[in-house]
Formats: C-alpha cells, sequence, structure tokens
C-alpha cells in the first residue's frame, strides 16, 4: 500500500508548462534527439511533452522534471554585489568630489554592436525538413532555413504550393516532380498526428481523424493509399496546372525503415543528405523500391519519347 501511494504521489511531481518545456530545451541548445536519449525514450515523446498531448510517466517523469529544473538553474543570472548604504556626512565635513577617471568598479559598459541583417532566405531546391520549436520551420538542402507563418497541416501545403519547391525534370519528356515535406516528430506531434498508427496492418490513419477533415474544406484529396508514412496530397488539376505535395512522416518510419535506414541527422543535415539523392536519382516517394520502380519508369518514358521522335524524323 506504502509502495502505491509513492507511486500516484511520484506522478504528482510538477512540470513547467509545455511550451516553457520546449524554450528550456531550445534556449540549451538540445535537441529532442539528445533529450531523448538522456531519458532513454524517443524523441516522438520528448515532442509529445513539449506540444502537451502527453504527459511523461514514473521513472521518468522525475528525471525530465530534474533534467528541467537543472536548465532552468543554468538560466539564472549571477547575483549583484549591493551597493554599501552611505552613512549621511556630518555637518561641515568635506566630501569626495566625483573624478574624472573612473576607477576598475566604475567602468563603462561597452557600446552596443550594430546588429547585422538576417539575409532573406528563399526556398530553394525539391525538399524541405519541417521542425517545430515554438513554430514551424522550414530547413532546405543548401542548409538554410526559414520560419514559417503556419499552424496547421492545411497551411503547410499551401506554403509548399506557393514556395516554389520543385524537382527539376529528369529529361525533356519527363515532368517536374512533386515537392517532398519530411515532418520530423517534433513536427508531427505539433500537427497533433498521434506518435504510432493504431492500425498495424494498413498503416494508414483512421480517415474520421481531425487532421483530415481539415483538408476537404481546403480543397485537398488524398490518394487511395490513404494517410500514412508517405501520403500523398494533392489538388485537382486546374488549367493544366499540377498542385500536389509529398509527405514523409518520419514518427511512422517513414525513413528509418523500408529500405532507408537512415541515422539520426539534425534538420539541416537530413535535408542535405536528401537533396544529394534527389540530384543523383530523384526525389523520395516512398520505399526504395518505389523510388527505384519510379527512376525506371521515367527512363522508360524518356527511351519512348526519344524513339518516337527518331521514327517520326525518318531515322527509325
Amino acid at each position: 500500500m506504502d509502495g502505491l501511494l509513492a507511486d500516484l504521489s511520484a506522478q504528482r511531481i510538477p512540470l513547467p508548462p509545455p511550451r516553457e518545456r520546449t524554450r528550456l530545451r531550445t534556449a540549451a541548445g538540445l535537441t529532442a534527439e539528445q533529450v531523448a536519449n538522456a531519458l532513454s525514450c524517443r524523441a516522438a515523446d520528448i515532442a509529445a511533452w513539449e506540444v502537451g498531448t502527453r504527459e511523461p510517466r514514473m521513472p521518468r517523469r522525475a528525471a525530465y522534471a530534474r533534467l528541467l529544473d537543472g536548465l532552468k538553474a543554468l538560466e539564472q543570472p549571477p547575483q549583484t554585489k549591493i551597493p554599501a548604504r552611505q552613512e549621511p556626512t556630518a555637518p561641515g565635513a568635506r566630501t569626495e568630489q566625483p573624478t574624472l577617471f573612473p576607477t576598475a568598479d566604475h567602468v563603462p559598459p561597452p557600446p552596443r554592436r550594430p546588429v547585422p541583417r538576417q539575409r532573406l532566405v528563399t526556398p530553394t531546391g525539391p525538399l524541405a525538413v519541417i521542425t517545430y520549436t515554438d513554430t514551424f520551420v522550414a530547413h532546405f538542402t543548401n542548409k538554410t532555413q526559414l520560419p514559417l507563418d503556419a499552424s496547421e497541416l492545411t497551411g503547410l501545403l499551401q506554403w509548399t504550393l506557393d514556395s516554389g519547391l520543385s524537382r527539376e525534370a529528369l529529361s525533356p519528356f519527363d515532368q517536374a516532380g512533386d515537392p517532398l515535406l519530411v515532418l520530423t516528430p517534433a513536427a508531427s506531434a505539433a500537427l497533433h498526428l498521434p506518435a504510432e498508427l493504431d492500425d498495424r496492418v494498413t498503416l494508414r490513419l483512421p480517415e474520421t481523424h481531425p487532421a483530415l477533415d481539415r483538408l476537404r474544406p481546403a480543397g485537398f484529396q488524398l490518394t487511395r493509399r490513404g494517410f500514412g508514412p508517405w501520403p500523398r496530397i494533392y489538388r485537382p488539376v486546374t488549367n493544366k496546372k499540377r498542385a500536389s505535395v509529398q509527405l514523409a512522416v518520419m514518427a511512422w518510419g517513414a525513413l528509418s525503415q523500408d529500405g532507408w535506414h537512415l541515422p539520426t541527422l539534425s534538420p539541416a543535415d537530413l535535408a542535405h543528405l536528401l537533396g544529394l539523392y534527389t540530384e543523383r536519382l530523384l526525389t523520395p516517394r516512398g520505399s526504395t523500391a518505389v523510388c527505384g520502380q519510379e527512376l525506371m519508369t521515367a527512363l522508360r518514358r524518356c527511351c519512348l519519347s526519344e524513339c518516337d521522335q527518331r521514327v517520326s524524323a525518318g531515322r527509325g
């Protein structure tokens, strides 16, 4: 009975608000993966704790609370010395005049340096890795990043379509590829997506999920594959203009299984690595087998188109 009461009281260990947890971690320069390794859990768990969708349980709750208390203590400014109280001078006593040359105890602060203006970042490349701290941030293949003014999935999709992200055509007979958004566990948790898929057979999000209900009023549709680790979301073709976005949900194993098995990388390094893969092959669209099939299809389309041109020119 005493042990049960001790466990119940331990579950009530106070923790800072979710937004404060994120701020303490980012202020210390720690990634969600580093905190997860220290607590022997997953980065998706850290992301869920920081957005408030789930709370840690014992014994990780005590360790997490101790970590946050330590990070908060590191932020405490050093205590300043309180100047001694000056005694009133007696009538007729000489007072010491201030000197024009400051002593070591009264050194004026150094002049403030002008803050350099931040260089404007233009979205470029075929893909972006999306992470989340206090806001969504897009990391591009050239290791630049850009904060995004979006709060939900439809906003991210619309930003992608307006940004100009796209894979160049592989040949004159090919068409440009869809842009790819790689959602880190922190980003998918901020979008209120589950940390794991309950349906382990089809690996799809239920069609009644609130995140999918918001897609239809914005004009977005899903392919018959549904919303899984590699969903494709599109709008119907209008004026022969394609509007489609490919997603990769890392929390559901998009880049850790099906032949990928990528190590844990920072968002900037992951975007750079996937950019190199796109330059040499094509933008990832699923498993490595699916990517190989897409590449062979594009090569076959190129060969057939060139043969048709030769036949039309009488050189076949």
